[in-house]
């Protein structure tokens, strides 16, 4: 633990020393403080970017909850009639922000539309902020605005197996995942997605217990346990022993008689996969094949520099730099290795996850020593990258990745 202690200290002083450059005054359209990802995303707000960069920076800086809360303010002072949120939000025509997209428009979505609404984060964001701040009028504030969010994904993205969907790539985070990419509309049940809304539902019911609403907290609960039931039961794959997407097109045939009772799962090995883990919903039978045959196999998943985005011996395999897509078919993200990280803990891997830390943590410190500043992702086979030097965001989850460790261990961070 000691060179891991030595590449944490190094490593959260520069995070410490300029993660401020996220954290935004109200500018333009959005009115309230935010987070936004630094390098070519300056002035854009984005759903699970400032989820995950808030939740490294929470107890870096003492007013992080309050960007926190004001990312959720922002989401939630563009909800539009139908529920839906859009998933990023620009500043609009402020010089200040050279690289910032056209907003996307505020209005319901439509059945054509390809635009996801933002991911079913909102409540997690919420709660996350309420631990540090204790301010519930905040919380019964935001609380009608996320029972609204969370009915359009119900009304408009749940199958009838109660699986959730994407609507297309576009706002799924990870751009070109391969199950995903260039698929008809509303055709992919996603992973990551369905585990998302697993944790969306625990935090609701966690917010409705908050505010004595009892009746509705229970409700949330009862589907928070159906969903992972159901992620179990038709996510997993008993051959290839990991869980995969699954087609969401298949109809039963006119004039036929055979019902349709199988599932159809879109078989890309990709870090996605390890999701249930980090939701805390796979068995613990699941997650100890996914460890041994999957997250640690370096012939897949397992690298020198973090976790793969998509299995190594998976023919889609590369390692491109690229965007729009930005390319999630291979690269080291250090949101994903972080998140995988985190699912290996919450399964007791605990020597993984030490090594996984290290590893990254020491390809990162490299960066910034050679190069003063992080990448947005890297190469799984050199570690290097010329991706979008100065990309900030998320990858202070790095920082987190040294205490996390600790009181998995139930040592004092102090």
């Amino acid at each position: 633990m000691e060179e891991l202690r030595l590449l944490n200290n190094k490593l959260n002083t520069y995070i410490k020393e300029n993660w401020r450059k996220s954290m935004n005054e109200p500018t333009g359209i959005l009115k309230y403080k935010f987070l936004d990802p630094a390098a070519d995303y300056r002035g854009q707000l984005w759903d699970w970017d400032s989820f995950f960069c808030g939740l490294a920076l929470l107890d870096v800086y003492d007013d992080t909850f309050e960007y926190i809360e004001g990312c959720v303010r922002n989401f939630a002072d563009n909800q539009n009639i139908d529920g839906s949120i859009p998933y990023m939000i620009d500043v609009g025509e402020e010089k200040d922000f050279t690289y910032a997209l056209p907003k996307l428009e505020k209005k319901p979505r439509s059945a054509d539309s390809e635009l996801n609404s933002a991911k079913p984060l909102l409540a997690q964001m919420t709660m996350l902020t309420y631990r540090k701040s204790q301010r519930k009028n905040f919380v019964s504030e935001m609380y009608p605005v996320l029972k609204k969010h969370i009915s359009h994904w119900e009304n408009t993205q749940r199958t009838s197996i109660g699986l959730f969907v994407w609507r297309s790539q576009r706002g799924s985070g990870t751009d070109n995942h391969p199950a995903v990419y260039g698929r008809p509309l509303n055709s992919s049940m996603a992973v990551e997605l369905n585990c998302f809304m697993y944790l969306e539902y625990k935090a609701m019911a966690e917010i409705a217990e908050e505010l004595a609403l009892i009746s509705e907290s229970k409700l949330y609960s009862e589907k928070a346990q159906m969903l992972a039931k159901t992620i179990n039961e038709h996510m997993w794959d008993p051959i290839d022993e990991i869980y995969y997407h699954l087609d969401a097109l298949s109809k039963n045939p006119k004039l036929n008689n055979q019902p349709i009772a199988w599932d159809v799962p879109l078989k890309f090995k990709m870090w996605t996969a390890f999701m249930p883990m980090y939701a805390g919903v796979a068995p613990d039978a699941y997650a100890a094949v996914m460890v041994k045959k999957h997250i640690t196999n370096p012939a897949e998943f397992w690298s020198e520099y973090g976790i793969r985005t998509m299995a190594k011996n998976e023919p889609a395999y590369s390692t491109k730099e690229m965007s729009n897509p930005s390319n999630w078919q291979g690269p080291v993200w250090i949101v994903s290795t972080y998140l995988v990280f985190k699912g290996l803990l919450n399964y007791n891997y605990v020597d993984e996850a030490k090594l996984l830390a290290k590893n990254l943590l020491k390809n990162l410190c490299r960066d910034i020593d050679e190069n003063g500043a992080m990448h947005e992702y890297y190469n799984p086979e050199t570690g290097n990258s010329t991706m979008n030097l100065g990309f900030m965001n998320w990858n202070a989850l790095a920082g987190c990745m040294y205490s996390d460790i600790k009181s998995r261990l139930g040592e004092s961070n102090e």
